[in-house]
C-alpha cells in the first residue's frame, strides 16, 4: 500500500474511532483524526487502541503463566503455605497476649 494511498484511506475514514488497515513491515503508525493524534500498535496487520493493546499483553502474560496457575499441585501448595502464615501469626499473638488481666 503506497503513502499516497494510505493518507487517502486516512481521509475517508477521519470519523472513525479505530482503524484496520493492511501494511507491512510497520511496527507502531501514529494517525491523526479529527485534530487528535492517536498512537496504534500494529500487531498481525491490525490496529490496536490502547485498551486493546493492555488486552493483548495480559492475554500474552496469562498464557506464559497458565500452566501454573491449572496446575492443583501449584494451588494445593499456595493453600498450605497461606495456612502456615496464619497459623504462625496466630501463634504470635497469643504469645505476646499470655498473661490476660
Amino acid at each position: 500500500m503506497s503513502e499516497q494511498n494510505l493518507q487517502i484511506s486516512i481521509i475517508e475514514i477521519r470519523d472513525l474511532s479505530s482503524v484496520v488497515i493492511n501494511i507491512n513491515d510497520v511496527s507502531s503508525v501514529i494517525i491523526n483524526i479529527q485534530q487528535r493524534v492517536k498512537k496504534y500498535n500494529i500487531i498481525d496487520n491490525i490496529i490496536l487502541s490502547k485498551k486493546d493493546t493492555i488486552k493483548y499483553r495480559l492475554n500474552e502474560r496469562y498464557d506464559t503463566y497458565k500452566d501454573y496457575l491449572q496446575d492443583p499441585y501449584v494451588l494445593t501448595c499456595l493453600c498450605r503455605l497461606v495456612c502456615f502464615i496464619i497459623c504462625i501469626i496466630i501463634l504470635l499473638i497469643i504469645r505476646t497476649n499470655i498473661n490476660f488481666p
